[in-house]
């Protein structure tokens, strides 16, 4: 088995969920991506959002941690998202990789290994 496509939609609902909410009006947020040179697979999930700092990325993969900001107050969670969504990758052999910077928005990677990988036949005959 390659995916369970209800786990990867999970994700994606949480990560596109999480930057739409810590995005404010008149933000970006992008869905983007792209075979790897190792013949993996990169989806990137980008905003214009709030951003976070090393500590409070290290805070928000914890389970149960919330990054307390101006956009928590109206937005209620379980500090569940990416811890969640950091462990269905790895069952899926994947990582996830977080830059973000405070103010500037947030880009999270996730990181899925070739052997992970079909093309399909449309892909091959292409």
């Amino acid at each position: 088995m390659l995916a369970v496509e209800r786990i990867i939609r999970q994700v994606l609902i949480n990560l596109v969920g999480n930057a739409i909410k810590f995005t404010p009006a008149g933000g970006c947020v992008t869905i983007a991506g792209d075979m790897t040179a190792g013949g993996g697979y990169a989806l990137t999930v980008q905003d214009s959002g709030i951003g976070m700092t090393e500590e409070d990325i290290y805070k928000a993969l914890t389970p149960f941690g919330q990054v307390e900001n101006k956009m928590t107050a109206t937005h209620n969670g379980t500090g569940l998202g990416l811890p969640l969504v950091k462990a269905m990758l790895q069952v899926h052999g994947g990582t996830l990789d977080i830059t973000s910077a405070q103010g500037h928005g947030t880009c999270l990677t996730l990181n899925f290994p070739a052997d992970r990988i079909s093309l399909g036949a449309n892909a091959a005959a292409a």
